[in-house]
């Protein structure tokens, strides 16, 4: 006797790993047998879950009769009172370089998510079945893809819930046919030149010839490497808590010799999930640049991430930030002003509290005559500037002058100038000019603040 389907979707939705009860899911619907048997299974359970449904379709437009399975889709929720809410991509929307497999995940996910936070739905439900898990981990091991990859796809990420990845592709026909449910067939299933449809006609068919069970085993590999790889992530995160990071004017720094006691695919577990990529997929490319980088001895070398972070190989330190390009160019300011940017703020306040005794560079006093009339402005530095430092006699290029501070990269993308009438006065937050300074004759004096955000 056939496995009950519907009965094993019962207990599957009722359990506390997905749990569907009370909830309202975006089902994305494409036509095909798979997402049409999630459909009755989950429209014949509705009530009994209390769900409430709405269907989603994308046509990607890459086939002449694409337009049929929108049809189908939308005569099947009309029949069942569910409603349906239909995206047309446009294939001319392809950028150069982008393979159609990915613009068309890109744009599907990017309309499912919009329409649950517009509809302000609970969960995005997809019908991947144990065949596309077992797809997926061959695909993953042919690109040499390590523990974290072959953990394959996942039941539940986030808002995303997979319900069918227990159930295989056979009885989802075998349920198909038993309720009379119409689908549609994609024929781009059948062209071989796609690296899943190979896998799956190829190797995983002839496969299944000669282990019946080897769909079900693929499962059970991937459900034990989801393990492992959870494991890992309790120990990744006790060893972040413990190497006693630094964050400053938002870069994170860590300790060369606090991280290389830990093994290399550590370290660079530890330096993926600091630099905001926990989430994402890399590749095998961005592991091997990774490590590489990390067994570098060429201080000053960077590292772009593919999330927009950068590592620095500092002297003593590796630091990490998110790369902002929204610091902005020159601003006027004026006596009694704040400029602010995501980064700091600085702030011009007039004093009659004139006094000798050194500040901290955050907080200089200057003598108010030395600007009386002269046009202030805040901007990033540029490798021309020169200045007069406070107590030198000649003038020195800022360049020099955050080398001898042993300033990092980092540090000299985000310093900021203050200047008068085009000359510089302050390096923000670091030495006055000498130009500037309080003497014996001051009568007025202006406070200097800086602070980081």
């Amino acid at each position: 006797m056939l496995p009950n389907l519907l009965e094993k979707c019962r207990i599957e939705f009722n359990s506390t790993e997905i749990n569907l009860k009370n909830s309202h899911i975006i089902l994305a619907v494409s036509g095909g047998v798979d997402s049409m048997v999630l459909l009755h299974v989950l429209n014949s359970l509705k009530h009994d879950l209390n769900i409430t449904l709405t269907c989603a379709h994308i046509n990607h437009n890459l086939r002449h009769d694409s337009v049929q399975d929108q049809t189908l889709v939308k005569l099947t929720c009309q029949t069942m009172g569910i409603p349906l809410i239909v995206k047309d991509l446009k294939p001319s929307t392809v950028k150069r370089g982008q393979s159609i497999e990915e613009w068309g995940r890109v744009n599907r996910y990017s309309f499912l998510k919009q329409t649950l936070e517009k509809l302000n739905g609970d969960y995005i439900v997809t019908a991947h079945h144990a065949n596309d898990q077992a797809e997926t981990l061959l695909m993953h091991l042919s690109e040499g893809s390590g523990p974290l990859g072959l953990s394959g796809i996942s039941k539940k990420s986030e808002f995303i819930i997979r319900p069918l990845l227990n159930v295989t592709k056979d009885l989802i026909f075998d349920y198909a046919d038993e309720n009379n449910i119409s689908f549609r067939n994609d024929v781009t299933n059948l062209n071989l030149n796609h690296p899943r449809n190979y896998i799956r006609s190829k190797v995983i068919n002839p496969l299944k010839d000669m282990y019946p069970n080897v769909i079900s085993q693929f499962q059970s590999s991937a459900d034990l490497f989801s393990k492992y790889n959870q494991t890992m992530d309790f120990f990744i995160h006790n060893a972040i808590s413990s190497l006693g990071i630094n964050k400053n004017n938002k870069i994170i720094a860590i300790n060369k010799n606090a991280l290389a006691k830990y093994p290399l695919l550590a370290q660079s577990m530890i330096i993926k999930i600091i630099s905001n990529n926990k989430d994402k997929k890399w590749r095998k490319h961005h592991w091997k640049e990774l490590d590489l980088f990390l067994q570098s001895h060429k201080t000053g070398a960077l590292l772009s991430f593919p999330n927009n972070y950068q590592i620095l190989n500092d002297r003593d330190e590796w630091k990490i930030r998110e790369i902002n390009t929204s610091l902005g160019d020159e601003c006027d300011i004026s006596i009694g002003n704040t400029f602010e940017n995501e980064l700091f703020s600085i702030q011009l306040k007039e004093t009659k509290a004139i006094s000798f005794i050194s500040n901290p560079s955050s907080i200089e006093t200057i003598d108010a005559n030395t600007i009386a009339g002269k046009k202030l402005k805040v901007r990033p530095w540029t490798p021309s500037d020169h200045f007069q430092p406070l107590g030198m006699n000649g003038t020195q290029k800022l360049s020099d002058y955050f080398i001898n501070q042993k300033m990092d990269r980092f540090e000299k993308d985000q310093q900021y100038v203050l200047t008068a009438d085009n000359e510089i006065i302050w390096i923000c937050g670091k030495k006055i000019s000498h130009k500037v300074r309080i003497r014996s004759t001051t009568m007025e004096a202006i406070n200097l603040k800086f602070h980081w955000k």
